[in-house]
């Protein structure tokens, strides 16, 4: 039985390769213990209890990435922004398009 293709194991398995697979319910998967082919425990994740630990979880299961520097107000204002054509009406465009969306 190899524990990184498949989400079951029977109790000899799983006492010879218990951290393998807390490393496998670590990275998001449940493991059902299996005894003579019948489910009889499951190792699951727990959820994060709180709004950032979400993140977290989401960063150790790989999916996020921990950004590189902190975000600031420098690399916002290097974000380039649509600028309207020189002459245009943007509230005319602004009515316009609602008039079209009723």
């Amino acid at each position: 039985m190899n524990a990184s293709t498949v989400n079951t194991a029977n109790i000899s398995y799983a006492k010879d390769h218990f951290s393998d697979l807390i490393a496998r319910v670590k990275s998001g998967h449940t493991i059902t213990i299996l005894d003579r082919r019948r489910p009889v425990a499951r190792l699951t994740p727990i959820a994060p209890e709180s709004g950032e630990d979400w993140v977290r979880d989401l960063v150790r299961r790989g999916v996020l990435s921990e950004p590189r520097e902190p975000l600031g107000r420098d690399a916002l204002e290097r974000i380039p922004l649509p600028r309207p054509r020189k002459g245009a009406d943007i509230v005319a465009a602004l009515i316009a398009d609602r008039e079209d969306r009723v």
